[in-house]
């Protein structure tokens, strides 16, 4: 008997130590750096560096909770209880290989993978391997919201987006935190859709849609009669290739950063902000124009500038502004100094 305990015993507890004292590298750290990014007074793309993808992270809290919830329900049933790895998943895998092959890597393994071993040239059971025990080593080393937040600013939602808020950009054109019960559980059926992303199928894309909903339902999380009114409902997915808009701006924009704030403008990953109306008409004029990056220290700042990777603002204690009057025609300049830049 005390052999049988020892056996299971010292195993578990050799994982243990393994997943709270081997070497791992910050997972924050190992995040692509995402291109530049400018976007309009209410959040529409203006223009995007795509070489990396298009990638605009964000935090947990601003995700709408259904979209989060339909992630869930799509990638990891038992996200919030198992440690990385799911046993059910892995015997259920096993079993049902030959005839309705399932996947059963956790949302935690899925994000080991992209983040630790896109070069991996291992076999596949070896690669299974260091994929659960980097699962391990990341569950017992940041709270499952961290690593929800890390999946979703990463996973690859097709058309070049990677993470939902620049997905619910690219697709509906709203914000990560707007989307509403059809956009979410479309989006989230998105990263396990058969074939190629890039040529956008909407047909096999609600099929995964249908499957989400069935899995919220099957949840408790939405009634069967709100499933089937999202399942049925048309939704405006946005062009592929969208003309750019006020390219002129844009480049106005980016060339005042440039000159007022070189060390900045020089970074990668910066989240361009500005005060153009983008609205119904896509006007190509705004009233007020940045010509810097500000932060919300005024009432009606012209513009933010983020830096993703650390998650940090640069405010300016006096936001160098061009503030155009429209009956005047004529521009006023404030002075300006950066009061902090993030290492």
């Amino acid at each position: 008997m005390r052999l049988a305990i020892a056996a299971v015993a010292v195993p578990l507890v050799l994982l243990w130590l393994y997943a709270h004292l081997a070497p791992l590298p910050d997972p924050e750290r190992m995040l692509t750096t995402p291109g530049t990014v400018v976007l309009a007074a209410d959040g529409t793309v203006l223009q995007r560096d795509t070489s990396a993808g298009v990638r605009i992270p964000i935090a947990l809290s601003q995700v709408a909770p259904i979209a989060l919830q339909a992630t869930i329900a799509a990638e990891d049933q038992r996200f919030r209880s198992h440690p990385g790895v799911d046993p059910i998943a892995i015997v259920r895998a096993i079993f049902t290989t030959s005839t309705q092959p399932s996947g059963a890597s956790t949302i935690t393994q899925q994000l080991a993978r992209r983040l630790y071993l896109r070069d991996s040239g291992d076999s596949l059971y070896v690669r299974k391997l260091h994929e659960a025990l980097l699962a391990l080593q990341l569950e017992a080393r940041r709270s499952k919201d961290q690593i929800l937040e890390l999946y979703l600013n990463d996973i690859y939602y097709g058309r070049g987006a990677y993470g939902i808020e620049a997905a619910a950009r690219v697709y509906f054109g709203v914000s990560a935190r707007d989307l509403d019960l059809a956009q979410a559980t479309l989006l989230a059926g998105l990263p396990q859709l058969p074939g190629g992303f890039d040529s956008f199928d909407l047909s096999r894309a609600q099929m995964r849609q249908r499957y989400v909903l069935d899995r919220l339902v099957a949840g408790h999380t939405i009634s069967a009669a709100q499933a089937d009114e999202a399942a049925a409902r048309r939704l405006a997915i946005l062009p592929e290739l969208a003309p750019p808009l006020a390219p002129h701006f844009v480049q106005y924009a980016l060339d005042q950063l440039a000159r007022v704030a070189p060390d900045i403008a020089g970074r990668e990953g910066l989240i361009v902000r500005t005060t153009l109306d983008a609205g119904p008409r896509r006007s190509a004029a705004s009233r007020t124009t940045s010509a810097s990056c500000a932060t919300r220290t005024s009432a009606t700042p012209p513009s933010s500038c983020s830096s993703p990777r650390a998650g940090a603002s640069w405010p300016w204690s006096a936001a160098r502004t061009m503030r155009t009057t429209p009956s005047r025609g004529r521009s006023t300049w404030r002075s300006s100094r950066v009061s902090r830049v993030p290492r």
